[in-house]
């Protein structure tokens, strides 16, 4: 009796018990996207109780999505591997797809994309059999951004129609609206920012109908990132850092990095360096946190750019030299990926061939003692399986040697690719560099007849071809773009055919074309590739066809698209360091040369002299009563009455000669092939032009002088003692009245000084 007692006991608890499970899983399943940590400690609870296999891949299911969306993926993999063995032994169809759906996600995560792929579309497949119309959105929606990642636009924008409509036949605002904040991401990844700023309002307003949604601070992110681009600061600002609080309270750290590295950005824009690296330290904590190469190194390079803009290249060459190395590390990595998986392709291929070919010889043995019983049937069934087994074994053959070529091809083209990238990456020079970066990929497309490298010339704002494939100097002077002029030619005028890929099929046609006409002949079709550097267009590299409108076919966009972020890397790299090295040698104030760039550039006149006997001349110019003006006016008076000296030196001076800071208010010119007299004569100009220019600071004009001690140097003579002849006739000229010119004539023992004035 009390064992009867007992038995109706635990039967009446039991439904309590399930209905107690199955809401604390209607609990996790609804907050594992939103507040992955609280999802994460409900599921470790539940799984230490017992649970129905259905109600235990729902569990790992739940736990993958969290583990995501908290950028653990190797928990999300784990999770997703448990769910999935459960799923296959117990035919649950639909947690099985979001099992694939969840290990999908989290490799394409981890750089692999490929997997990443295979699984979400196989996810995709199962849910459309089953009807599960969520499912189907999560999967496609997850394949739109993989695709957007490898810069398969076309097809990234076809599977994010789908999940749109998916998302409004679900009537799930929510999920409407990450489908539009989806939608922006693609659309920047092609670089049209107007287009990624609407989607991402809409996103914005379409979350506004949610209470509370923490997945806001995706589009936040979009918005602010798509202001930055468009140029408008302010409102970049407001929208990264709404996202901030949102992206910290449900531990995405990812996103908060994201969010910290584009504010950087915006502040350095704004000239607020000081927020800008408290902002950008911030983000690299976090990405060494999550042990992202990818983010580190982009981080690494805002600091570079931000000590750069500060005029501090030690402190920036640092992490300059940081990015570079993880840059190298990635790309390293991609290549033997690249390789390693191709190769276990061919592998697996070859032994499902081999399965095959067992398979085959097995049936044909089998069919062999069965013909035993009749010599009739013997000789019909030994002719039929011969005739099958020279038709399956050629048609294998030529599947083989297909398989063959086409591995041999790929294999050749990455080591290609591989040998591309390291020669690229040797180059230390920006010069060198642009020059390997056109003749190696030119490589890759041999159909190419003409073409050439357009690069921004940053002194003249203008876009001027640097390297030339069979074109002729004479033949493209004076051809130059704009920035908006090489936008309109080379990128609106053309087709996007990938990520900063474009074709251009109609060239005589195009923006430009009659301009061009008149020095070139115009080429029949034009495939352009787009390099960047922190989001400004560095360089169009041009491949030409003359006769063949469809010379370039998709597989050549392909092999664009796997080189060029290695280019872009190197050309980031080379491109700081000569920034760096320029603010080394460059006044910050006056953007002339320093006392160290000046210094080097003195001793290569000076060695030109001595293998030339080429003369030149060396002139210290002193501001006269510069102490007055800061005094008198302050010290940003003194800072505008430097710039418009330096002003005034550019427009007075030859193009050949050089003009530094040589400290203070002292400046030195150096005048190339001069002798003494003729350096008179144009420094005279110079005094000149400073006495004519008044420096104009908030509203005040204040009139300036400047004293010159010139010397030519002479055979014999030390850098040292040309500049201390110098100095001497500048202090003679001090003595006797300003605002003068003075010539130093060395004479020898007797060290006195002729003074000229002109």
């Amino acid at each position: 009796m009390i064992g009867l007692a007992l038995l109706s006991a635990v039967l009446l608890l039991l439904p309590q018990a399930r209905a107690s499970t199955a809401g604390d899983l209607e609990r996790l399943e609804a907050v594992a996207e939103r507040e992955p940590a609280l999802a994460r400690e409900l599921a470790r609870e539940l799984l230490k109780g017992e649970h129905e296999p259905l109600e235990l891949a729902r569990i790992y299911n739940a736990l993958a999505m969290a583990s995501y969306m908290a950028n653990d993926f190797k928990g999300a993999i784990d999770a997703a591997r448990k769910a999935e063995e459960i799923a296959s032994q117990n035919r649950f169809r639909d947690q099985l797809a979001y099992a694939f759906y969840h290990q999908g996600s989290a490799l394409w995560r981890t750089g692999d994309y490929s997997s990443g792929y295979e699984l979400c579309t196989e996810a995709l497949g199962i849910f459309e059999e089953t009807g599960n119309r969520r499912g189907q959105l999560y999967a496609a929606n997850r394949a739109s951004t993989i695709l957007a990642e490898l810069n398969y636009f076309s097809k990234a924008l076809e599977f994010n129609e789908t999940a749109l409509k998916l998302a409004q036949r679900v009537g799930d605002t929510a999920l409407y609206a990450r489908m539009l904040s989806n939608r922006a991401y693609i659309h920047y990844r092609r670089a049209e920012y107007p287009e990624m700023l609407r989607h991402a309002l809409r996103s914005i307003e379409s979350y506004e109908q949610v209470p509370e949604d923490p997945m806001v601070r995706n589009p936040l992110v979009n918005a602010g990132v798509a202001y930055l681009e468009l140029g408008q600061y302010e409102q970049a600002v407001a929208y990264l850092e709404r996202s901030l609080p949102i992206s910290q309270r449900v531990q995405d750290r990812l996103t908060e990095l994201i969010a910290w590295k584009f504010l950087a950005r915006t502040h350095r824009n704004l000239k607020a360096y000081s927020r800008a690296l408290e902002e950008a330290f911030t983000a690299l904590e976090i990405a060494r946190q999550i042990k992202s190469l990818f983010e580190m190194k982009n981080v690494n390079l805002e600091i570079a750019a931000i000590y750069s803009n500060l005029g501090d290249p030690r402190a920036g060459y640092r992490y300059l030299a940081e990015a570079l190395r993880l840059s190298e590390e990635l790309q390293r990595g991609e290549i033997n990926e690249s390789i390693a998986r191709t190769l276990k392709k061919y592998e697996v291929e070859q032994r499902e061939r081999e399965i095959r070919f067992l398979q085959q010889e097995k049936t044909i043995a089998e069919l062999r003692l069965q013909q035993q019983r009749s010599v009739r049937n013997l000789l019909l069934l030994l002719a039929a399986s011969l005739a099958c087994g020279v038709g399956i074994t050629l048609r294998a053959y030529v599947v083989r040697r297909r398989a063959h070529r086409i591995i041999a091809s790929k294999n050749v083209e990455l080591r290609t690719i591989d040998r591309i990238v390291q020669e690229i990456n040797r180059q230390k020079e920006l010069d060198s560099l642009i020059d390997a970066i056109y003749r190696h990929t030119l490589t890759l497309l041999p159909q190419t007849q003409k073409g050439g490298f357009l690069f921004y010339i940053e002194e003249e704002d203008r876009f001027r071809p640097v390297v030339l494939y069979h074109y002729s100097r004479q033949e493209v002077k004076g051809i130059e773009f704009t920035p908006q002029e090489a936008r309109q030619r080379y990128r609106e005028g053309s087709e996007a055919v990938a990520g900063g890929i474009y074709l251009l099929h109609d060239p005589h046609l195009s923006f430009g074309a009659e301009r061009l006409r008149e020095v070139i002949e115009l080429p029949r079709v034009i495939l352009t590739l787009e390099l960047e550097v922190d989001g400004r267009t560095m360089g169009y590299l041009l491949f030409e066809n003359m006769d063949d409108p469809n010379a370039f076919s998709d597989e050549d966009v392909e092999r664009l698209v796997r080189i060029r972020e290695h280019l872009t890397s190197a050309l980031a790299k080379t491109y700081y360091i000569a920034k760096l090295e320029q603010a080394s040698r460059s006044d910050p104030l006056t953007k002339l040369l320093n006392r160290r760039g000046m210094m080097e550039r003195l001793q290569q006149e000076v060695d030109r002299f001595e293998r030339y006997q080429h003369p030149f001349c060396v002139a210290i110019g002193d501001l006269d009563d510069f102490k007055k003006v800061n005094d008198t006016f302050g010290h940003e008076a003194g800072d505008c009455a430097l710039v418009t000296v330096a002003e005034v030196f550019r427009s007075r001076l030859r193009k050949v000669d050089q003009v530094g800071r040589w400290g203070g208010e002292e400046f030195l010119a150096l005048l190339p092939s001069t002798t003494e007299g003729r350096a008179l004569i144009a420094l005279e100009k110079v005094r000149q032009g400073i006495r004519q220019t008044p420096a104009r600071c908030e509203g005040a004009e204040i009139e300036l002088s400047m004293t010159f001690g010139v010397s030519q140097f002479m055979a014999g003579q030390t850098l040292d003692e040309c500049l201390m002849a110098a100095d001497r006739a500048l202090y003679l000229g001090k003595t006797s009245g300003k605002n003068r010119v003075v010539a130093f004539s060395g004479l020898g023992e007797r060290g006195g000084a002729a003074v000229e004035q002109v």
